[in-house]
């Protein structure tokens, strides 16, 4: 029995990652997934909270790089927050030393996905 694939006709394809630096694995993945996605002919933006980690040079060149250039999350945590309450609430997790890095990410990312409107969007 020969399988063949679909053909992916989606356009424009967005995948997320915070960066390129973290263990390895899902940032391989999406930077092979990238590459395939854009040798089929799909435009495809690898969307980064922030530019950096051990993987960046391997970015095929076929793949639009868009970093976000976010801060820590604590820098960005204001804009999050848009209720009173909101604040008390979520600082004790929030603001704490262990918090996400890529919650810096989240307004930027919204900025993002407004102004070019990817078909679709994956993140790891």
């Amino acid at each position: 029995m020969n399988k063949t694939l679909p053909t992916l006709a989606v356009g424009h394809i967005a995948l997320f990652v915070r960066s390129l630096g973290g263990g390895g694995g899902a940032e391989r993945v999406m930077l092979n997934l990238a590459g395939s996605l854009a040798s089929t002919g799909q435009r495809v933006d690898l969307v980064m909270g922030r530019w950096s980690g051990h993987l960046a040079d391997q970015i095929p060149d076929s793949v639009n790089v868009i970093d976000l250039g976010t801060p820590i999350a604590q820098c960005a945590i204001s804009s999050l927050l848009r209720r009173p309450g909101d604040a008390a609430a979520l600082a004790p997790i929030l603001l704490s030393p262990g918090a996400p890095h890529v919650l810096g990410a989240i307004s930027a990312l919204s900025r993002y996905l407004e102004r070019e409107q990817p078909t679709a969007m994956l993140s790891a």
